[in-house]
């Protein structure tokens, strides 16, 4: 009895050795196709790049990805500076208003409202200046957005990650590290 049960727990385990080994070529071919797309998308992220060291592209967009942080601080500064100069021009408009509304000494009022002028245009100029600014940057960021997703997608990250982390609506400023990082 003892040859009968050894004898069937030795098929058993050479049928179970079996379909493991089915199940390993299996999974090493998935592997192989994998692999294969993985070299596909890094020959052409190197054509369009011309890097041909991943460690020099993980370097470049960790360098993008620091220059994207500073420029998302700077709009935010900018933006910030422009609701502060529009503040400013609004209460320069209302002390135009006041002094236009007023019936006080005439060369005072002239005097005052020359000044307020001038500030008005000076401040007008540098918020000209800072949304120019604030669009050169919304440019470059939308141009890193589009980057960060088109490596994302040709290194078919989008698979392995769940979409609710990142969001229905691709890059955004408020997902950007998560598709970075």
């Amino acid at each position: 009895m003892c040859i009968r049960d050894r004898d069937n727990n030795r098929a058993k385990a050479e049928e179970a050795l079996g379909a493991w080994g089915a199940a390993t070529k299996v999974t090493s071919q998935d592997i192989m196709k994998e692999y294969a797309a993985y070299r596909q998308a890094f020959a052409q992220i190197e054509a369009a790049t011309k890097i041909t060291r991943i460690e020099d592209l993980v370097n470049k967009f960790d360098k993008a990805e620091q220059e994207n942080f500073e420029l998302f601080k700077f709009v935010n500064q900018l933006c910030a500076e422009i609701e502060k100069l529009e503040s400013q021009i609004k209460d320069m408009q209302k002390q135009i208003q006041l002094f236009e509304g007023q019936e006080l000494n005439q060369e005072k009022t002239s005097e005052k409202l020359r000044r307020d002028e001038e500030e008005l245009a000076k401040i007008e100029l540098k918020a000209e200046s800072y949304e120019s600014k604030h669009q050169k940057a919304m440019k470059t960021l939308n141009s890193m957005k589009a980057m960060i997703e088109n490596i994302f997608t040709a290194l078919e990250c989008h698979k392995n990650v769940s979409p609710e982390l990142l969001g229905a609506h691709g890059v955004t400023e408020s997902n950007m590290m998560a598709y970075i990082g």
